[in-house]
């Protein structure tokens, strides 16, 4: 694991209603790099995860962004998902 105080990574659930919605994002963790750079360590604070309409778990690793919680600011959920 990383010395830095700030995780590497964000971990996102997105569950998926119907096959053809974007989907709801739900941070649900972090993630930091292995110091030898092979791996990375998952902390979930969110069990269990739900599946969505095809049965799947999905997870996603974002970068950190620690400007995400200031203010009022809404978080960016916009992906390529689908």
């Amino acid at each position: 694991m990383s010395d830095k105080k700030y995780p590497d990574f964000e971990v996102f659930h997105i569950i998926k209603k119907n096959p053809e919605d974007k989907g709801f994002w739900k941070s649900v963790g972090s993630a930091w790099k292995h110091r030898d750079g092979v791996g990375i360590s998952l902390y979930l604070d969110y069990l269990p995860l739900k599946t969505d309409s095809e049965g799947r778990t999905n997870l996603v690793l974002r970068e950190y962004n620690p400007d995400r919680f200031k203010g009022d600011k809404k978080p960016n959920t916009e992906n390529d998902f689908g």
